[in-house]
């Protein structure tokens, strides 16, 4: 029996392709202005206050995965404002579906401030 070689590849043999327009003026703006990096913050501070909450790895899982879409969202300001929504509102959801309390409160009043700063940033 042939055995397979459990290698990795290097990320030089990785084909290369075209970044959108979109990605390369990310690339130029990065760092972040500082509004998009107050947001950003505020969203590594829910992170870990949901890593500290000691919600099981299934539930804690499922609400990161929201956080972490609406981080990419934001974090080149060339997001969309209905998309951004919709993810507050699933973050909201998630968090009143699957953390405990007391944890869900206070990462909801998290979630709720880093919303209102996102209305702001955009007004």
């Amino acid at each position: 029996m042939k055995q397979r070689s459990h290698a990795r590849r290097s990320a030089a043999a990785e084909p290369q392709t075209p970044s959108p327009a979109g990605n390369r003026d990310f690339i130029r703006s990065w760092p972040p202005p500082p509004a998009i990096r107050a947001l950003l913050d505020q969203i590594k501070a829910i992170q870990n206050a949901l890593e500290q909450s000691g919600e099981p790895v299934i539930r804690y899982r499922k609400v990161n995965g929201i956080l972490n879409a609406l981080a990419m969202q934001i974090e080149d300001g060339g997001d969309n404002p209905e998309v951004v929504a919709r993810l507050f509102d699933a973050l909201e959801a998630a968090v009143g579906a699957y953390l405990s309390e007391p944890a869900a409160a206070d990462i909801l009043a998290g979630v709720k401030a880093l919303r209102q700063a996102e209305v702001q940033r955009r007004s």
